[in-house]
C-alpha cells in the first residue's frame, strides 16, 4: 500500500465524513481533467473554447480548475458546441 492509501486510510478511520468527502473531489478532479482533456485535444485555447462552447473563459477555467462542478445540462452543452457527445459511466 502506497503512503497516499495509507494517509487515506488513516484520515478515513479519523474521520466519518472524510471519505465522502474525498470522493467528491476526486469526481470534480475527474471532471477537470476531462474537460482540459478535450480542450488540449482540439487545439484550443481557454478563450477559444469557451467562445465555441458559448460560456465565459472563467467559466471554463473554475471547471478545469476543479472550483466549479458543471451541471450534466452544461457539459452537453459544451460537448454539444464542439461536436462531441458526453457519456456516463458508473464504476
Amino acid at each position: 500500500m502506497s503512503w497516499t492509501d495509507n494517509k487515506i486510510k488513516e484520515e478515513a478511520q479519523k474521520d466519518p465524513n472524510f471519505m465522502t468527502w474525498f470522493e467528491e473531489e476526486t469526481n470534480k478532479l475527474d471532471i477537470a481533467v476531462t474537460m482540459t482533456d478535450l480542450r488540449v485535444d482540439l487545439g484550443l485555447t481557454q478563450r477559444e473554447f469557451a467562445e465555441k462552447a458559448g460560456k465565459q473563459q472563467s467559466v471554463i477555467a473554475r471547471i478545469e480548475s476543479g472550483k466549479m462542478t458543471p451541471s450534466f445540462k452544461m457539459i452537453n452543452e459544451i460537448a454539444t458546441a464542439v461536436g462531441k457527445k458526453p457519456t456516463l459511466t458508473f464504476n
